[in-house]
């Protein structure tokens, strides 16, 4: 996955967890986290949301991590982030493919 937006832009994220056979999993808590606050911050919104603020050019990566109720994680693929300075111009997502721990 990843997202070019502008050092000037604000673009919302959202993360939903699935269980072993891929069946939603309403009871999993959602975690974001960011890798470079100098380029972007994170803003959990701690309902499976976030919100990634550009703050300055370079490259970054946003991760969220699913934790249900027995304990058990699982972390999502990498989500790159590169912020351009300048004014905001389009964004482009692709999805990604969740990773288990």
């Amino acid at each position: 996955m990843s997202l070019t937006m502008k050092d000037t832009e604000k673009v919302s994220l959202t993360a939903a967890a699935a269980d072993a056979t891929g069946a939603p999993d309403t009871t999993a808590v959602i975690a974001f986290a960011g890798s470079d606050d100098t380029v972007a911050t994170v803003s959990d919104n701690h309902d499976g949301t976030a919100v990634v603020t550009g703050r300055g050019a370079g490259a970054m990566t946003v991760t969220a991590t699913a934790t249900d109720v027995d304990g058990h994680t699982a972390t999502s693929a990498p989500f790159g982030v590169v912020i351009t300075p300048g004014d905001a111009a389009s964004v482009g997502i692709t999805p990604g493919t969740p990773v288990a721990q």
